[in-house]
């Protein structure tokens, strides 16, 4: 069977990428394709593709055989290749990383602030009751002052979406931006100091949303 014949084991029309029979080889394919390597070429001399990083780096070249013993470990170490490769753009990737980043981190601060609201309310209504029951004007006098303290406290607070939702509601979203962060950190280099740095600060979050989460399992 001539190289030509064999390549019907990797089917690819003009411009298009190709389409491997074996899953785990296309699965580094489209993988590749997915985080912007330049279409795989056939090798003259034999029925292999030739997968390339944008940079050209002898490093991350890979060949995709059509056959052959073993072929689907090799692919699935290719796999880790493409994913680990430092010379791919990943700016618009790590741009993606910080949005829901951010967004875990305004709804973990919207539902700290609500919990802290609604704590300093209970305490407004614990001293307007002591201030209805006191008769010594010098107590009265002492409940006054901390209630406007608390007052002040509280209306210093400006919790987003306060009236809409509530902290469990906030951190539920928190979540969902957490876990995209996850899955998109999942897929980039993670010996990169820049995805290192946003792992990083993935991790501070969810420590922090599960220490708030605990705090609010288990009371004020």
């Amino acid at each position: 069977m001539t190289g030509e014949d064999r390549r019907g084991d990797c089917r690819m029309g003009a411009g298009e990428w190709p389409r491997h029979d074996n899953k785990e080889w296309q699965e580094v394919i489209d993988r590749a394709r997915k985080l912007g390597w330049p279409r795989p070429e056939w090798t003259s001399n034999h029925p292999t593709l030739v997968l390339e990083c944008p940079e050209n780096h002898p490093q991350c070249k890979i060949r995709a055989y059509s056959t052959g013993k073993g072929t689907e470990t090799v692919a699935k170490q290719s796999l880790r290749k493409v994913d680990r490769c430092p010379h791919r753009n990943i700016v618009d990737e790590l741009a993606t990383v910080d949005d829901h980043l951010d967004a875990a981190e305004r709804f973990i601060g919207a539902a700290e602030t609500l919990h802290a609201r609604g704590v300093l309310d209970q305490r407004i209504d614990e001293l307007l009751a002591l201030a209805a029951e006191s008769i010594a004007s010098a107590e009265h006098a002492l409940i006054d002052q901390e209630f406007d303290e608390v007052m002040a406290e509280r209306d210093s607070l400006d919790a987003d979406r306060r009236e809409a939702e509530s902290p469990v509601d906030l951190l539920d979203s928190a979540s969902t931006s957490l876990r995209n962060a996850r899955l998109q950190l999942r897929d980039l280099p993670g010996r990169s100091d820049e995805v290192r740095s946003r792992q990083a600060r993935l991790d501070e979050l969810t420590a922090r949303r599960d220490g708030f989460r605990d705090l609010l399992h288990g009371g004020p």
